[in-house]
């Protein structure tokens, strides 16, 4: 059976290492064909009190404080905005939102599913269990977690454990730091972001995880496996699965990194 560390034993837990996700005070979304931008304009609307389509492509769009339309704007050009705001991913500001709500969130489970938890703790979390967490259980056998709670036992828990955890509670969403990734990282990709990808991704997986070989440099690899110093782009990433390479544009934003394995 699978026991849980001691959280302060366990020195390659990624969750505890996270940057605070925080929306800036200045930032713009590049358009672009995803699902999730629908979502960011609805909100930008709601927030900010405009009436945006959302569907001038190629453009930014966000918030840089300037005298009009309630500090928001877009534009094709980035130089228009006012006070230099920070070009972010939809997947970073989804982040945002999302850790804006979960500061204080509570998530209420059945006192079945705390105890697939309690069968591969080790004793010390085994206690923790029985004395914190069972005890709250209601007249319908709810038991109700505050999100500090269940980021604590991700932090501590193993490989095997956070499988059961994700069946509990579901997948915890982690800021990718991006100044972290190089050469040997390895993450995956977006399987919908080919506008960005140079020269397609060929017979890779993208189910499944690649490896990074160049990050956000001037040099690359294409898809014939053929190293470039430089090309029409100033910068790219550059990843490999199996043998075959695919090199995407770093110019502007890097979405198409949607989870890192490994830093």
């Amino acid at each position: 059976m699978v026991l849980f560390l001691k959280l302060f034993s366990i020195k390659n837990v990624k969750i505890n290492n996270m940057k605070e996700v925080k929306l800036p005070k200045y930032f713009i979304i590049k358009w672009c064909n995803d699902p999730l931008w629908d979502d960011y304009i609805e909100w930008l609307n709601k927030t900010y009190n405009i009436n945006y389509s959302g569907d001038s492509s190629s453009s930014y769009y966000g918030y840089d404080g300037n005298e009009t339309n309630n500090g928001t704007g877009y534009t094709i050009d980035i130089s228009y905005f006012k006070n230099n705001p920070e070009i972010i991913t939809l997947e970073y500001w989804n982040q945002c939102i999302k850790n804006k709500t979960q500061m204080t969130q509570k998530l209420t489970v059945k006192v079945t599913e705390v105890l697939k938890i309690h069968e591969v703790a080790c004793e010390s979390w085994k206690e923790r269990i029985l004395s914190q967490y069972l005890s709250r259980m209601d007249k319908d056998q709810n038991i109700t977690f505050f999100q500090r709670e269940i980021d604590l036992m991700f932090g501590a828990a193993s490989k095997d454990q956070l499988t059961v955890l994700e069946e509990v509670f579901g997948k915890v969403v982690v800021a990718i730091e991006f100044d972290k990734l190089k050469t040997g990282s390895i993450v995956k990709l977006h399987k919908n972001k080919f506008g960005q990808c140079i020269g397609g991704t060929g017979d890779m997986d993208l189910d499944k995880a690649v490896n990074v070989v160049f990050a956000n440099t001037p040099h690359s690899i294409n898809a014939d496996g053929k190293f470039v110093n430089k090309c029409y782009y100033d910068s790219y990433y550059t990843f490999e699965q199996d043998g075959i390479f695919a090199r995407y544009n770093s110019d502007e934003v890097v979405d198409y990194i949607t989870e890192v394995i490994e830093y």
